[in-house]
C-alpha cells in the first residue's frame, strides 16, 4: 500500500519527506504539499511515535493515507477537505475520522 501511494507521487513528479510539521490554525499539521517545491512532507514525530509504540503497519498506513489525501489536492487543485479525506479512504481502508483521532492522539 505504501508503496503504491510513493509510486503514484513520483509519477505525479511530487517527492515525499519526513519532516516536523508543526502546527496550523491551532491545529497540528499531519502532511501538507509544498506546490513551489512539489514535495509532500509527512510529520514525522508521529511517524516515528506510531513506529515506537509498535504499530509499523498503522504509521504505514498513516503514510499512505496522507498521501494521496495530498495528491488529491494536487491532482484536483481543490483545497475540499472531505473529499481528499474519501479519496485517502477508498484507497487505505481507513475511515478518515479514526486516522485523525488516532494520530492527533500521538501528536499530543
Amino acid at each position: 500500500m505504501l508503496a503504491d501511494a510513493l509510486r503514484e507521487a513520483a509519477a505525479a513528479g511530487v517527492r515525499v519527506v519526513a519532516i516536523e510539521l508543526g502546527r496550523w490554525q491551532g491545529r497540528p499539521l499531519l502532511a501538507e504539499f509544498d506546490p513551489a517545491a512539489k514535495i509532500i512532507g509527512i510529520d514525522r514525530k508521529v511517524v516515528e511515535r506510531l513506529r515506537a509504540a509498535g504499530d509499523g503497519e498503522f504509521a504505514n498506513r498513516f503514510v499512505a493515507f496522507a498521501i494521496w489525501h495530498e495528491l488529491y489536492h494536487v491532482r484536483y487543485s481543490t483545497r475540499d477537505e472531505r473529499a481528499a479525506h474519501e479519496y485517502a479512504s477508498a484507497r487505505t481502508g481507513v475511515a478518515a475520522a479514526l486516522f485523525e483521532n488516532v494520530v492527533r492522539e500521538f501528536q499530543r
